[in-house]
């Protein structure tokens, strides 16, 4: 599912740029993809704790916190000299 969400994503971000006033692309770019990302994060949590409800689940802000440090905790990439 995720996949697909940022494939779409992805095709309605170059399609406003190209067809869309900028103004219209940079709203979508930098603001409503994110909240989508957050309706899709939270829909998902939401799906998965009513589809299998026999498992144990964290609380949402855990998983939250637990995305959040993987992020961190990444290596990064440092440029080339």
């Amino acid at each position: 599912m995720w996949t697909a969400f940022f494939l779409i994503m992805a095709a309605a971000a170059a399609l406003l740029a190209e067809l869309a006033p900028p103004q219209i692309w940079s709203l979508f770019a930098n603001g409503i993809d994110y909240l989508l990302v957050g309706v899709l994060f939270v829909g998902e949590y939401v799906f998965r704790r009513v589809r299998y409800r026999h498992h144990e689940h964290r609380p949402l802000i855990d998983v939250v916190r637990t995305v959040a440090r993987a992020g961190r905790l990444a290596p990064r990439r440092t440029a080339r000299k």
